[in-house]
Formats: C-alpha cells, structure tokens, sequence
C-alpha cells in the first residue's frame, strides 16, 4: 500500500484517494519541512536512544539539524541510495526505513521509529509527499 501512495504523491496531481489519505490539497502551497515534516521527528524521532544531537554518533533529527542531515546525504547503511532524494520518494531510503522495507531493497537496520510503533501510513504518505514535491526546507 506505502508504495501506492509513493507512487501517488509523485505524480503531478493528486488523485482524490490521496487526498483523502494526505488531507493535503494539490492546490495547496508545497510542503516544507520545517512546517510540515519537522513536527513528525520531533515528536517520534529526535529524543534519547534515538535521533538526538547529544547521543554523538547517531544524525539528529532535531529542529534546526534534520533538514541538512536526510536531504541529497547518502544512506550509511545503503549509500547507493540517500536519505532523501528530492523529487524521488522511490530513490529516499528514509521511506523504506519508516515503511519497514528497507531490507528489501538491501538495507540494515531496525524499522524506524526504534522502539516505537510504526509511524501511520498517512504520516509515512505525508512524508512522502514532501519529498515528490521536492523536499522543500
């Protein structure tokens, strides 16, 4: 179903399905992530054991940070495919991660978010919708 709904928000226009999953309108202005997306890592993604600036070895994911840590960088864990690909919800790693996919195309690791359920395919759709409109900052 993810890949239906990447497949989706990468055409030019949303059909009324997507819509429906996204509750964002074609019309609407693009998203961005410090608008859109930025909430969905603070909230589920930049804290202890997981995606914060403290830990040291681990990307941040925190306000001010994830932007340039996942946008045109390289996946460590798949470096033929980055994080993400602007334009290319296909082509960004961080979607098979978040879908769980991510052994599937030759990647390692745990599903993120680790150690918290899944985040919903109408957030994973949100994110994926970002990146077919370009990643926008």
């Amino acid at each position: 179903m993810l890949l239906c709904l990447w497949a989706c928000a990468a055409s030019t226009s949303l059909d009324s399905a997507t819509q429906e999953t996204t509750g964002i309108d074609s019309a609407a202005e693009p998203m961005s992530h410090s608008r859109d997306i930025q909430p969905i890592w603070t909230t589920s993604c930049a804290h202890a054991g997981c995606h914060e600036r403290e830990q040291g070895r681990v990307m941040s994911l925190e306000d001010g940070e994830a932007w340039d840590n996942l946008v045109d960088r390289s996946a460590s864990q798949l470096p033929l495919y980055d994080l993400v690909q602007p334009g290319s919800p296909q082509g960004s790693y961080l979607l098979y991660k978040l879908a769980g996919t991510h052994n599937d195309v030759g990647g390692m690791g745990l599903q993120m978010p680790k150690g918290k359920d899944p985040l919903s395919d109408e957030v994973q759709a949100r994110i994926s919708l970002w990146i077919a409109q370009g990643a926008l900052p």
